[in-house]
C-alpha cells in the first residue's frame, strides 16, 4: 500500500513541475480579458442560529411540519435543510431560530409515529403544539399517545446552567409514566401479564441507594424534579418504583436508531436469554460516563419493547422505561479522577496527593479497602502513603491525565516494604474485535451493559498467579461477551501468569456476557510462564459471581431472584501474604474493587 502511495506522489510531483513550466507559455496563447466563470458549487449546508427551544422526541415521530411547511424527508438518509443528519426527526431537535415568526412562535405538527406494536397503535392524528421562544430554555417532550395519564406533548423547562462546582454534573428525573394497555390479548407471555409500573419514581445508584431526596418519589403529578449535583464519573443509574421494582432503560448507544427496542420479560422488566423465555435476573440500565459540567435528564415514559412468547419468537408491546437525555452540550474536559486502594496487609493507611498548592487526602483505608474517586487537574503529582502516625511510608511521582481514571495501589514488595503503583482503568465499555487487522476503526464496539474484570497480582509471595473458573476451566469457553455474531476472546495475558505488581496494559479486561444465567467461581492458581493455569492455590478463597452484586436486597426485597453478577468495571486483585504464620486477617485473598457506581 505504501509503495503505491509513494509512486502516486512521484507522478503528481512530475506533473506539477511540468505544469509550472508550461503555464506561462500556455498563457500566451489562451489568455483573455474576460472574467472567468467559477463553476464551483458550495454544497455546505446553511448555518442557522439555534434557539433555546428543543423537541425531545420520546414517542419516536419522524415527520415534522412547521407553520405548514414539511421540514423532513420522506425517507431516512435524504438530508434536508433543517435535518441534515438523515432527514428525519431524531430524539432531540434544537429548533433553528429562523423557523420562529416575528412573535417568537412556531406551530408544529409531528407525525409518522414509529409503533411496532400494531395491535395497540393509537390514533394516527399528528401531535400538534406551539413552541414559543419567550419561554426560554424549554423542551417539548413527545409521549407515546397510547394509554392514559399524560398529554401527547409535555412542555418541560430546562436549565443549562452548569453546576457551581467544576467537578460536578447536574441530573434530574422527569416522570412521564402512563397506564398502558398491556400485552397482545392473543399473544400472552408464558411468564404472565405485564407489570404495572405507572406511579412515583426514584433515581438511584447501581446499588439502589437514592441519589438525593429531591429525585426520590417524584410523582406523575409533580412530573419534574429539581436538578441535583453529582461528582462526575461513570455510573449505572437505576430508576425504581415506590416499592423498589426496577424500570428497564430504553435502548441507548450509537445504534439506537437501528435497534429500537430491547427484549425483556414483561412480568418483571428483566432481560431474557437470547431466543428463549428464560429470565436472566438483570434489568437493563446503561453504564455511562457523565462528564464534569454536563446537565442531564432521565425521562421515564412509554417505549416499545419485545417479549418472547416462544423460543425465537417475539411480540411487541409498550412499557414505561427510562431514557437519558443530555440537556447541555458537554464542555471540554480538563479533569481526571483518582482513588486509593490499600493492598498492604496489617495496616490502616492514608494517602496524600499534591501538585503545587493543590492536595487531596484519603484517610484511614483498611486493608483491602478502596476510596471513592476524587477529581484532579491534569499534571504531575507527588503521591504519598502514610501510616496511622502520619509518617510517610511510600512515595511515587505520577503524571495524571485528563479524562483518565487512576487507582493508586499500596502493596508490600518481596521484602515487605510498602510500594505504590498507579493503574489506569478503562471505564468506557468500548472493546475491539479482530484486533490484528489493519484498520481498528471498524473493529471498535460499544457495550452499555459492560461487565468487565481486570485481574491484578499484588501478593509478593506469588511471582505469578493465574485466575480461572470452576476447577481450572478456561473462562473463555463459557461466559465471554458475544457480539457481532462472535465472541470477544481476550488473550492469555489477561488471566494467566499475572506477574507480581506488573499490571497488564494491553487489552487487560475479561469481558463477560450477562444475557445467560450462568454461575461461576473465580479461583487462583500458582503458575509460571509456559504453564497454565498451574497448581490450584487452595489456601486462597474462591470468589463467586454473586460477589459482584453490590446489594442483594435490591432484588430480594421485591421477591426476585439474584442475577449471577452485575454490570460494571471491576479490578479483581490478589492481595495479602501466604504462609502458615500469617495472621488470618492478613492472609492472601482476592478482593473486588468496583470502579463504576
Amino acid at each position: 500500500m505504501g509503495c503505491n502511495i509513494s509512486a502516486t506522489r512521484r507522478q503528481l510531483f512530475r506533473f506539477s513541475v511540468l505544469s509550472g513550466l508550461l503555464a506561462p507559455v500556455m498563457g500566451l496563447f489562451f489568455s483573455c480579458d474576460k472574467d472567468k466563470i467559477d463553476f464551483h458549487v458550495d454544497n455546505s449546508p446553511p448555518a442557522y442560529g439555534l434557539s433555546e427551544v428543543r423537541v425531545v422526541n420520546l414517542a419516536d415521530y419522524s415527520r415534522v411540519v412547521a407553520n405548514g411547511d414539511t421540514l423532513t424527508a420522506g425517507t431516512a438518509g435524504v438530508q434536508t435543510t433543517y435535518f441534515q443528519e438523515d432527514g428525519l426527526l431524531g430524539t432531540v431537535w434544537r429548533i433553528q431560530q429562523p423557523l420562529f415568526d416575528d412573535r417568537g412562535k412556531l406551530d408544529l405538527k409531528l407525525s409518522d409515529l414509529y409503533s411496532p406494536a400494531a395491535y395497540i397503535v393509537p390514533p394516527s392524528d399528528p401531535v400538534a403544539f406551539t413552541a414559543n421562544t419567550a419561554d426560554g430554555q424549554m423542551d417539548y417532550y413527545t409521549v407515546w399517545p397510547g394509554g392514559d395519564g399524560q398529554p401527547w406533548a409535555v412542555p418541560v423547562p430546562r436549565d443549562e446552567t452548569p453546576p457551581k462546582i467544576a467537578d460536578r454534573f447536574k441530573i434530574r428525573i422527569v416522570n412521564l409514566c402512563k397506564h398502558l394497555p398491556g400485552l397482545h390479548p392473543d399473544l400472552p407471555s408464558p411468564n404472565g401479564p405485564m407489570e404495572d409500573l405507572a406511579g412515583s419514581v426514584t433515581l438511584t445508584y447501581a446499588d439502589g441507594t437514592p441519589v438525593s431526596p429531591k429525585t426520590t418519589d417524584v410523582s406523575i403529578s409533580q412530573r419534574v424534579s429539581e436538578y441535583v449535583d453529582v461528582p462526575y464519573g461513570t455510573y449505572q443509574f437505576r430508576v425504581l418504583t415506590s416499592d423498589g421494582r426496577q424500570f428497564s432503560a430504553a435502548v441507548h448507544g450509537v445504534n439506537e436508531r437501528l435497534i429500537r427496542s430491547n427484549v425483556f420479560d414483561p412480568t418483571t422488566s428483566r432481560m431474557t436469554e437470547p431466543k428463549t423465555t428464560n429470565v436472566t435476573g438483570i434489568t437493563y440500565a446503561p453504564v455511562m460516563t457523565f462528564k464534569a459540567g454536563g446537565v442531564y435528564t432521565i425521562a421515564v415514559a412509554p417505549f416499545p419493547f419485545a417479549y418472547p412468547i416462544a423460543p425465537g419468537s417475539n411480540v411487541y408491546a409498550y412499557q414505561n422505561q427510562f431514557k437519558i437525555i443530555e440537556d447541555r452540550e458537554n464542555p471540554p474536559q480538563s479533569l481526571g479522577r483518582v482513588q486509593a486502594v490499600n493492598a498492604f496487609p496489617g495496616a490502616d493507611v492514608s494517602f496524600r496527593l499534591a501538585a503545587g498548592s493543590v492536595g487531596k487526602v484519603f484517610s484511614g483505608l483498611a486493608f483491602g479497602q478502596a476510596s471513592d474517586y476524587v477529581a484532579i487537574e491534569e499534571g504531575g503529582y507527588t503521591i504519598e502513603a502514610l501510616n496511622n502516625r502520619g509518617a510517610v511510608i511510600a512515595t511515587v511521582q505520577q503524571e495524571m491525565l485528563t479524562s483518565q481514571n487512576h487507582s493508586v495501589w499500596l502493596y508490600p514488595d518481596e521484602g515487605g516494604q510498602p510500594q505504590l503503583k498507579v493503574v489506569f482503568n478503562d471505564l468506557s465499555g468500548d472493546f475491539y474485535f479482530n484486533r490484528f487487522t489493519d484498520d481498528g476503526a471498524f473493529n471498535r464496539y460499544e457495550n452499555t451493559t459492560v461487565f468487565a474484570t481486570r485481574f491484578l497480582n499484588f501478593c509478593p509471595d506469588m511471582p505469578f498467579v493465574s485466575v480461572s473458573i470452576d476447577n481450572g476451566q478456561d473462562m473463555r469457553n463459557y461466559m465471554q461477551l458475544y457480539a457481532n455474531n462472535s465472541y470477544e476472546m481476550h488473550a492469555d495475558n489477561a488471566m494467566y501468569n499475572l506477574g507480581f505488581a506488573e499490571p497488564v496494559t494491553e487489552l487487560p479486561y475479561v469481558r463477560w456476557r450477562l444475557d445467560y444465567r450462568v454461575l461461576f467461581d473465580l479461583q487462583a492458581f500458582r503458575s509460571k510462564p509456559g504453564i497454565k493455569p498451574g497448581i490450584w492455590a487452595d489456601d486462597i478463597p474462591s470468589l463467586s459471581s454473586f460477589n459482584f452484586i453490590a446489594n442483594p436486597q435490591l432484588y430480594l426485597k421485591v421477591g426476585r431472584g439474584l442475577p449471577t453478577g452485575e454490570p460494571g468495571v471491576y479490578s479483581v486483585a490478589l492481595v495479602g501474604r501466604t504462609g502458615n504464620d500469617v495472621p488470618a486477617e492478613q492472609r492472601a485473598r482476592m478482593v473486588i474493587i468496583k470502579h463504576t457506581k
